[in-house]
């Protein structure tokens, strides 16, 4: 019997879980958007990391950390910056796995929706389940749930790439957690790719 309410209370306490009244409250590996990068990462680190994606709108940078064993969740992680910024202030914050079962990637979206869906209120949820359009041949699939809420948005993506797109891109299958903050958002949908 005592074994059997020790095993309830991990339990219970396992799915305790704080309410969120922002996107910034979330975190991904202890970190949080509106944190600097500097405080996890030294400057010539990020230097390191920054990757040239081409953007039509250069305002944001991204930066890629790789196979990072330190962390709980994820292997990889990436940030986007604003261009010039002194303080390194993170305005995106991704965690992804590079993932080889389609099904349990899909699985996972729907899992971390429902952790979200308790620790933030006052949202607004889609979902999004297709061919992706960036592989012509429809054998790359997508599913993703976008969370909007009125300081930013949680996107929960799977992507799983055809072994045509994998071979001439190098894209790899995986699956992500986005938070991205209001400014980042509009730059994403307005500028980056006019």
């Amino acid at each position: 019997m005592k074994k059997l309410f020790i095993i309830i209370i991990i339990f219970i306490s396992i799915q305790t879980w704080t309410k969120a009244d922002d996107v910034s409250d979330l975190q991904i590996e202890g970190m949080a958007l509106g944190e600097s990068l500097l405080d996890y990462y030294s400057k010539n680190e990020i230097k390191k990391g920054i990757q040239n994606y081409a953007y039509e709108d250069d305002s944001f940078y991204e930066v890629e950390f790789y196979n990072n064993k330190s962390f709980e969740n994820y292997e990889n992680i990436q940030f986007a910056l604003r261009k010039n910024d002194t303080q390194y202030i993170i305005m995106k914050l991704v965690g992804f796995n590079f993932i080889s079962n389609n099904k349990k990637c899909f699985k996972q979206v729907d899992i971390v929706l429902e952790e979200i869906k308790n620790v933030l209120s006052n949202t607004t949820i889609t979902h999004d389940e297709k061919n992706h359009p960036a592989d012509p041949s429809g054998q790359s699939k997508s599913k993703t749930s976008y969370i909007e809420h009125e300081t930013g948005e949680i996107w929960i993506e799977c992507y799983n790439w055809s072994e045509k797109i994998t071979k001439e891109k190098k894209w790899i299958d995986n699956f992500g957690v986005n938070l991205m903050s209001n400014e980042y958002l509009f730059w994403l949908r307005n500028k980056a790719y006019k």
